[in-house]
This record gives C-alpha cells, structure tokens and sequence, in this order.
C-alpha cells in the first residue's frame, strides 16, 4: 500500500472521496518493482470548481519513486471520474517505470553472471 497524503482546494473532500483515493491510488504498488515498494509515496491533490457555475473537478497527483517523480492530473465533471482518469494514467506510467528499471536489473544480473565466470 502506498502512504498517501491528500490536500483539498476550493472544497472539502468527504470520507467516501478519501476512501475511494485509498483504494484506487493506494493499490497502485503492484505496479511498482518489490524493491522500491516500500520507499513509494504519493501525494493527492484535489481541486474543486473555483468559481460559480464552473463544475470542472482536478485530481493531481505526485507520485515519489526511486530515481524518479511521476506527476499527472486530470480534469472531469465529478471528482470520482477525475480520480479514475488520473489513475488510469498513472497506471501506464508506471507500467514504463517497471519496464524500465527491471530491463536494468536483468542486464545487471547478466553483467554479474559475466563477471563472476570471467574470474574462474
């Protein structure tokens, strides 16, 4: 699970909003390599309408992994389809993280092997 930090603007978020961040930004781990799982934060930053007759919802959220900060935001008409746009984008994003730091990990393994044979 992902520690979480949620900041509200221009709105007060309700307990159904935070537990909906919980279940959808907070189970994003498993997308995330096991070694860095425990070092993960994120922070939540929800925007309401600012001003009248404006019904323009923002979800922004910064995601702090290893070697990397991972910041994406969407914009919807209520707050749940805000979050689950920002949610489906930081899906992909760490889906290229993943991709990318296991392909280094797996030519460090080889490199190691390598080494290791080279020396006998």
């Amino acid at each position: 699970m992902i520690r979480l930090t949620i900041d509200s603007l221009h709105f007060e978020a309700d307990a159904k909003i935070k537990t909906y961040i919980h279940e959808k930004i907070g189970k994003l781990d498993t997308f995330v390599p096991g070694r860095a799982r425990t070092s993960v934060h994120s922070e939540v930053k929800l925007i309401g309408p600012a001003g009248r007759g404006k019904k323009q919802y923002t979800c922004e959220v910064i995601l702090h992994v290893p070697h990397e900060t991972i910041v994406m935001h969407a914009s919807a008409g209520s707050m749940v389809a805000a979050i689950d746009n920002v949610e489906d984008k930081i899906k992909t994003r760490l889906r290229k993280y993943k991709q990318k730091h296991q392909v280094r990990q797996s030519r460090n393994l080889i490199r190691n092997m390598f080494d290791k044979l080279q020396k006998r």
